[in-house]
């Protein structure tokens, strides 16, 4: 296919999309970088890939090519997991480490389990336990272990893979690095969902108040900081605890996360309490407020509502289980029982 939209500003001839795998490229120049800021002008061009590198004295700083595990987590990231996966497919093949073979089944099975293909999936587990038999530990394996395990009810086994992770987890990856707190963060919404299911319901709801000691005025600065942490309100809505969903509703962290929530929430104590009246109120200033968040930043409200009021179709390891329908429905089912 010839993208006669591009032209090479090297060779001047149209850009063959199927010609390099990194085609077209884009070159962006900037001017007077050591000046002042007004003065630093940019331009940019398109080129072939093959081109540029051709111009290039010394072609030893270029890094684009061979970065394909990198553009496979990309893909699984956000959520593109055919593409993903057929990037790992290929990549797997090609590892020689075993290290490597580790480092890519994880994402393996998370792409499989996504895309509903359990034969593969577990059969890239079961490659991934054995290599750890073998002494390849890896914590990526023995959470995804752990997390097969919850789904099919054998809470004890994952728990017990859940002590291996973190137990691999910790040898593996740094103490005060950021990579660290995501898996503190995965090990204890896991050990959550586990005290739930074996009907510790006491223990999660001394944990959910002891975050709320030490996290509620923490201010996120990230999505993943706040999905990290879906678990806590998760939990606390399967313990229909209100006075702690007025205090998850009231903290620093939900109102500076999603300002909006704080009412959702809100709704949902009154809900647990039983004043009707009260949660309609709350659910109606959630809504409100919600619709002035999605409309300022230029889309359309009805579309994302009614995308939230249907069912997520991603699957989540370690999900709590949740009887009350999603937060949108039961926020439009109480405006039309109580808004007449």
């Amino acid at each position: 296919m010839v993208a006669v939209a591009y032209g090479c500003c090297i060779c001047g001839e149209d850009i063959d999309e199927d010609s390099h795998k990194l085609d077209p490229c884009y070159i962006q120049v900037n001017t007077n970088m050591s000046g002042d800021e007004e003065e630093q002008l940019e331009q940019g061009f398109f080129c072939h890939y093959e081109c540029f590198k051709g111009k290039m004295d010394y072609d030893g700083h270029l890094n684009l090519e061979g970065q394909e595990e990198y553009v496979a987590g990309e893909y699984l990231r956000s959520g593109k997991y055919e593409k993903a996966i057929a990037l790992y497919e290929k990549l797997l093949p090609e590892a020689e480490e075993t290290e490597d073979i580790q480092n890519i089944l994880p994402n393996m099975i998370q792409c499989y389990k996504q895309l509903k293909d359990i034969a593969k999936q577990n059969a890239s587990l079961e490659r991934g336990l054995e290599l750890c038999s073998q002494g390849h530990e890896s914590a990526g394996i023995y959470y995804e272990a752990a997390a097969a395990a919850y789904a099919s009810g054998d809470f004890q086994l994952a728990k017990d893979y859940i002590k291996k992770y973190k137990k691999s987890y910790e040898i593996e990856i740094p103490e005060d690095s950021e990579e660290r707190i995501e898996y503190v963060a995965e090990e204890f919404g896991a050990n959550l969902a586990l005290r739930l299911a074996l009907d510790k319901d006491e223990s999660v709801r001394s944990a959910c108040s002891e975050w709320l000691d030490h996290m509620s005025d923490f201010v996120p600065t990230s999505l993943d900081e706040v999905e990290r942490y879906d678990v806590i309100d998760a939990s606390i809505q399967y313990l229909r605890d209100a006075d702690l969903m007025y205090r998850l509703a009231e903290s620093t962290f939900i109102r500076s996360a999603t300002p909006s929530l704080e009412f959702g929430y809100r709704g949902l104590a009154e809900l647990m309490r039983g004043n009707d009246e009260k949660a309609y109120q709350e659910f109606l200033n959630y809504k409100r407020i919600f619709r002035e968040q999605v409309e300022n930043h230029g889309e359309d409200f009805e579309k994302v509502w009614e995308d939230l009021k249907s069912n997520p179709q991603e699957i989540k390891d370690f999900a709590i289980p949740d009887n009350d329908p999603p937060l949108a429905v039961l926020v439009d089912q109480y405006i039309d029982k109580f808004g007449k």
